[in-house]
């Protein structure tokens, strides 16, 4: 069974699903198309913007209605139904950041 959480920001409700395997792959693919939003620039050490929008149902345009610190809140309860994928990302932050460091 898919954690899901449900949480309420401005008035509205927000239900956060686990990601299957398949909207992982997804996320990835997105990714790998190097499509950066501006709420990844904003939060860079977090999920990714597509990440939350397959876990909420919510589109881009919905996302960027949120003020910084209520998609904070957003984020953290969409990581916390998704620990796995959180783990994957912080490794692959930490891989990107290693070849990073190795050509300076």
């Amino acid at each position: 069974m898919r954690k899901t959480k449900s949480i309420e920001i401005n008035g509205k409700d927000y239900i956060c699903k686990e990601l299957t395997p398949g909207q992982v792959k997804e996320v990835l693919d997105e990714i790998e198309k190097a499509n950066v939003h501006i709420l990844d620039l904003l939060f860079p050490e977090s999920v990714p913007c597509f990440a939350v929008q397959l876990s909420t149902g919510k589109t881009k345009k919905e996302l960027e209605e949120l003020p910084p610190s209520a998609y904070e809140v957003l984020l953290k309860a969409v990581e916390e139904v998704n620990p796995f994928f959180v783990a994957l990302v912080k490794r692959m932050l930490a891989a990107a950041n290693k070849i990073l460091a190795q050509k300076k």
